[in-house]
């Protein structure tokens, strides 16, 4: 049996999703078009790692934002401040995101519902307050300019933030796949199914919701800092609300509590704002409504309509034809 022929359909299928995106820049020339694509792997690790609370852990809470501002204005302070490198950098605004979460995640956590809501609402402005209150470091309305990446005297273009972002977006892919397969991932989908059975078996709800918060913060906190680096400026519009909708509509219309659902979202979000940039500050109100129509029509996503679409084709016209 060859090597091709022992691999299952769905593992063909990545291997040639990933090596279409590896080759991608040689087929994409264009900087704009390639930039577009950039972004969608930043917002598709935010919504990834959103999701992995939210889709995974049943944690409803808005402070994902949040936590990416905070990974991109801890990087540019310190680059800033201290002189430290953007490399260094992204682990500065990886851990000081994973801080934050845990200074709202230790009296939010205990909540749910709107509790949990509201907490994560005040945490999101209360951050933007501190930003403006706080304007002789952050720039307030100004923002912050923050130098781009380079290796020694090779300054960064286009096409090396496209494959550094990728390896970003593959290790927030592993490390969402791993998470959801280990002992940790399962428990948290226990608690999220059925938070009093889950705890009568043993599970400590608010250990296993703190370890994905906190896992979920840092990597959302490294894309922060790389956000901030390759537009080489950071401004208090990262807190915008239509943002905050952008990326729950990335999870729901790609498909909550799914691997590749928030990237597929994160694509379909990206050239849907870009396609309907003319209607400016009313094209929150265009994806709420895709939103709404989502959850009416397809209320699973993108992922799992491509699943059942695709299952019904097989069992019709190869495993029902059989025989």
């Amino acid at each position: 049996m060859s090597l091709l022929s022992s691999l299952k359909p769905k593992s063909i299928i990545y291997a040639l999703i990933f090596v279409l995106l590896l080759l991608l820049p040689k087929f994409v020339t264009d900087d704009y078009m390639l930039n577009l694509i950039i972004m969608t792997f930043v917002w598709g690790i935010v919504a990834t790692n959103w999701n992995l609370t939210l889709g995974y852990g049943g944690m409803f809470h808005i402070s994902q934002l949040t936590l990416f501002a905070i990974g991109g204005y801890s990087s540019a302070l310190s680059i800033g401040q201290f002189g430290v490198s953007p490399w260094t950098g992204l682990v500065i605004g990886g851990l000081m995101s994973a801080i934050a979460s845990l200074i709202i995640g230790i009296p939010s956590l205990r909540v749910k519902g709107i509790y949990l809501i509201l907490l994560t609402f005040a945490f999101h402005f209360g951050v933007k307050e501190l930003v403006t209150i706080f304007d002789e470091y952050t720039g307030g309305s100004m923002g912050l300019m923050v130098p781009s990446f380079s290796l020694g005297d090779m300054s960064f273009g286009s096409i090396h933030y496209y494959y550094f972002v990728f390896i970003l977006l593959l290790l927030s892919l592993a490390v969402t796949r791993g998470f959801t397969k280990s002992y940790i991932g399962k428990a948290l989908m226990a608690i999220r199914d059925s938070e009093v059975l889950a705890t009568s078996s043993g599970i400590n709800p608010y250990k296993y919701k703190m370890i994905t918060f906190v896992t979920a913060a840092f990597i959302t906190g490294i894309a922060g800092a790389f956000y901030a680096g390759y537009l080489m400026v950071i401004g208090p519009e990262i807190f915008s609300f239509s943002l905050i909708v952008n990326g729950l509509g990335m999870i729901v219309i790609g498909g909550m509590g799914t691997l590749f659902g928030p990237l597929i979202g994160s694509f379909f979000i990206t050239y849907f704002m870009e396609f309907f940039s003319g209607l400016d500050e009313f094209r929150p109100v265009v994806i709420g409504a895709v939103i709404l129509l989502m959850l009416i029509f397809v209320p699973d996503g993108l992922v799992q309509a491509f699943r059942k679409v695709s299952g019904r084709i097989m069992k019709k016209y190869f495993i029902g034809g059989r025989g």
